[in-house]
């Protein structure tokens, strides 16, 4: 196979994949109660440190500490990836 033909080959592909329409996803949200097992703020460092606690009939409690930033008017807060240090 020559390498013009492989090319070709692989341009048509990224063109055809990137011309394709996505598909709609289908989410199903269930019902009733669930548990999310991480939440976590990039904007205020919040959520990173939570405690967990299950009372003796089933229900979830989750706590953690949050100090929003406080800015001067005008201000915009500096977001912060998830996984950076603190």
């Amino acid at each position: 196979m020559s390498r013009r033909t492989v090319i070709s080959g692989v341009v048509l592909a990224v063109t055809a994949t990137a011309c394709s329409a996505a598909e709609l996803a289908q989410v199903d949200f269930g019902q009733g109660r669930r548990f999310v097992t991480a939440v976590a703020d990039a904007t205020d460092d919040v959520g990173l440190g939570s405690a967990v606690a299950v009372a003796e009939d089933g229900t979830v409690f989750v706590s953690y500490l949050a100090f929003p930033e406080e800015l001067p008017e005008g201000q915009i807060a500096p977001v912060r990836p998830i996984g950076s240090p603190f």
